[in-house]
């Protein structure tokens, strides 16, 4: 079997630094109560993530009877994530030890699932994760400038789509279940660093339902307890920019690339730049400390900015110091790779602007489903306060945008409280609204109840796309 896709495309990206799993704890033990790590650590016990690692111990050990319980109990999209078919799984379940009642019962299931035709949702998640790990893999297999430019421009233009498409989804019908991309959407949303803070409770959510991995969870807590430091990430995010492959600094020499990168810098100009040191699999912390602070690769790369800061615009002889004595900004991570590595990173041009808003206000009215309210209440809860600072931001600057907010239920419980519920919270967003300096004179506030459902209350899914707030210019 081979590693689960969704882990891989995480890791083929996100810096896996030897710090994760602490900074993880220390974000969890700050945001979440102890019963709350305890739900979440059942949830992720009784999902498929946590059952496949249970049922392969089991079949190593012999234990074909528990293994082929915890098999029985693993969603068959978790195996198409991983880009089984009937065939692949078969000839891997053949050499399980499980009984063959147990395999022929969950092959025949698995490919009647596999069989049917793949929801819209599924498909476009799919689709856009495989334009993902595409681009990203040609940029990071660049070996000249031309190349990581043509590449580095290609990733921009598909993030700024796949982005765009994700934060619309979510607002329109909440996070995706599993049948509906949940996997794909994850690694998606990884990549999407401006929108963590949104993302984070709905991930959370899908972690309790078992449509999330508990480790992609950890990966937003890591990169949020690390973006104020990690400036590399959100420079990747706002500029333009060229990578050069600057390994040889590491035996203390100076690179070959220079003359190019010269080029790039006086292109451009003015620059910023940034080095990255990925590590191989035999460093530890320890090493890359002693390196950063005894090491002889400083000296390679105060030569070879001393010998570019000219074709920077003139960069200042302050400047110029500071690089002389080692005062520049190099970030390093942990990898499982064989040979370590050094990146330059030249970031360029103007700042990329992007406004949540105008992409949701494609029409002249979204629903969302990030506005978070306590369960039978008005009461507005913190993992919303986000999206709404954007929303008063975004008014702020449209001083000529008038809009309705309208709160919608499901169809449980008593029509008349459930009109009264929704009129309730619309009434809570407004005034939290007014509360960030939005004149009240520019918004309404409206309730219908379950009188205006988008699809079925039949099923707890059709349920929750209808709980609502729906946002409309007027």
């Amino acid at each position: 079997m081979r590693l689960n896709r969704a882990i891989a495309c995480a890791l083929f990206w996100i810096t896996m630094c030897f710090h994760l799993n602490v900074l993880a704890q220390k974000q969890f033990s700050d945001t979440f109560t102890i019963a709350d790590r305890n739900e979440l650590d059942i949830a992720y016990t009784n999902s498929c993530f946590g059952l496949f690692p249970k049922m392969d111990s089991c079949a190593k050990k012999g234990d074909s009877v528990a293994a082929g319980g915890y098999l029985m109990r693993v969603s068959p999209y978790y195996f198409m994530f991983d880009e089984q078919t009937p065939v692949t799984l078969g000839e891997y379940l053949e050499h399980l030890a499980i009984t063959s009642s147990v395999r022929t019962h969950y092959l025949d299931t698995f490919t009647k699932v596999f069989n049917l035709k793949r929801s819209k949702a599924y498909q476009l998640f799919d689709s856009m994760l495989n334009e993902d790990q595409t681009v990203r893999r040609e940029l990071n297999n660049s070996n000249d400038s031309l190349t990581a430019c043509i590449a580095s421009a290609k990733m921009i233009y598909t993030d700024s789509v796949h982005f765009a498409f994700l934060l619309r989804y979510v607002h329109r019908y909440g996070w995706p279940s599993i049948a509906n991309g949940s996997f794909s959407a994850s690694i998606i949303a990884l990549h999407d660093h401006r929108h963590h803070d949104l993302y984070l409770p709905m991930i959370k959510r899908a972690v309790l339902k078992g449509d999330a991995d508990k480790q992609v969870l950890d990966l937003f807590y890591y990169w949020m307890s690390s973006a104020k430091t990690d400036d590399v990430q959100i420079l990747m995010r706002k500029y333009n920019y060229v990578r050069f492959d600057i390994s040889s600094a590491l035996k203390y020499k100076r690179p070959e690339c220079i003359a190019e990168i010269k080029k790039v810098v006086a292109a451009h100009c003015p620059v910023q730049w940034y080095f990255v040191i990925e590590w191989d699999k035999s460093k530890d912390d320890r090493y890359a400390q002693n390196e950063l602070y005894m090491g002889y690769y400083g000296k390679a790369l105060a030569d070879l900015q001393k010998s570019i800061y000219g074709y920077n615009c003139g960069m200042s002889k302050d400047r110029v110091y500071s690089i002389e004595i080692g005062n520049w900004s190099t970030h390093s991570y942990f990898s499982q790779c064989d040979t370590s590595k050094m990146y330059m990173y030249i970031f360029y041009g103007d700042e990329k602007k992007y406004d949540d808003m105008d992409i949701l206000f494609t029409d002249s009215s979204f629903d969302t489903h990030v506005i978070y309210f306590d369960d039978n209440k008005a009461d507005i809860k913190i993992e919303s306060y986000a999206f709404l600072k954007d929303m008063s931001r975004w008014l702020k600057r449209r001083p000529e945008i008038k809009i309705c907010i309208a709160g919608h239920t499901d169809n449980k419980g008593n029509s008349q409280a459930n009109l009264k519920l929704s009129k309730a919270r619309a009434e809570a967003v407004k005034n939290y609204l007014i509360a960030e300096g939005v004149e009240p004179v520019r918004l309404t506030a409206k309730g219908y109840g379950e009188s205006q459902p988008v699809t079925s209350n039949a099923t707890e899914e059709g349920r929750s796309v209808n709980r609502r707030v729906v946002f409309k210019r007027r």
